[in-house]
């Protein structure tokens, strides 16, 4: 792609019958390299448009603020992750449209499938916590118990911490992969939650590699943003929703 002359496509790729924004296929296989060239080409579509992600960004990080100043409702923040995501997912969508990215795509995932979007993020949180519990079970109890938790865990043995910690990774991996895609095949595929959660895992879990790769290169953007005491994330987010939204349509729609 050329970094200085990125254009969207000329049309719009035709919607399904249910009216759903786009047609999702059973997710296909890619090449290993398409981890990186996910952020590449994100790169490629943030430098077209970077005063509007930065302009949305800014106003996330104000909204995101003022929720968490508020009890009680900065509880739902984490129930609403879906929400934000298919909202800045359908800001990435506008772009490659050819549409402006605005600040009011922050707020456009609130709309008629909000509902599944909600619970599809309740569903892997739950069997999330309900697996790090099972797995943990043993040093939650005890942190509970004692007064003095930092000489709990040093008392513990370790080998046997860290492979509760390993086995644990390894039963969140599928979950993980559910939750990925869900947003987006819940606000572009018109799917189920259950129908969404399950196609999201396998699109992941087929795609192993170029996600290892992916994987390893948010590693170093993470590496980034800790050396530039978190401002590289101005960048670094929108460049990561981008290529989220590119890695769908490379295994989903295109």
């Amino acid at each position: 792609m050329d970094v200085d002359n990125y254009t969207p496509p000329p049309q719009v790729p035709p919607a399904a019958a249910d009216g759903a924004l786009l047609t999702v296929h059973e997710p296909r296989v890619v090449i290993g390299d398409r981890g990186a060239g996910w952020l590449v080409e994100a790169w490629d579509m943030f430098k077209a448009a970077s005063g509007s992600w930065l302009l949305l960004c800014l106003a996330g990080i104000v909204v995101f603020c003022v929720i968490n100043m508020i009890p009680f409702i900065n509880i739902l923040n984490g129930v609403l992750q879906p929400v934000w995501i298919a909202s800045l997912l359908l800001a990435c969508h506008a772009q490659r449209n050819g549409e402006p990215v605005k600040v009011r795509h922050l707020f456009a995932g609130f709309g008629p499938k909000l509902g599944r979007l909600i619970l599809s993020g309740v569903v892997v949180g739950f069997f999330s916590m309900v697996i790090t519990i099972v797995c943990l079970w043993p040093l939650l109890m005890g942190l509970i118990s004692t007064a003095d938790p930092q000489s709990l865990i040093l008392d513990q043995d370790m080998n046997a911490l860290i492979l509760r910690m390993l086995v644990l990774m390894a039963l969140l991996i599928p979950f993980m992969a559910a939750g990925w895609f869900a947003p987006a095949l819940i606000i572009f595929g018109n799917m189920g939650v259950q129908q969404a959660l399950v196609l999201s895992m396998k699109g992941c879990l087929k795609n192993s590699w170029p996600f290892l790769i992916y994987g390893l290169c948010l590693l170093v953007l993470g590496l980034l943003a800790m050396l530039t005491f978190g401002l590289a994330l101005l960048v670094i987010v929108p460049v990561v929703y981008l290529s989220l939204y590119l890695s769908f349509r490379d295994i989903y729609v295109d």
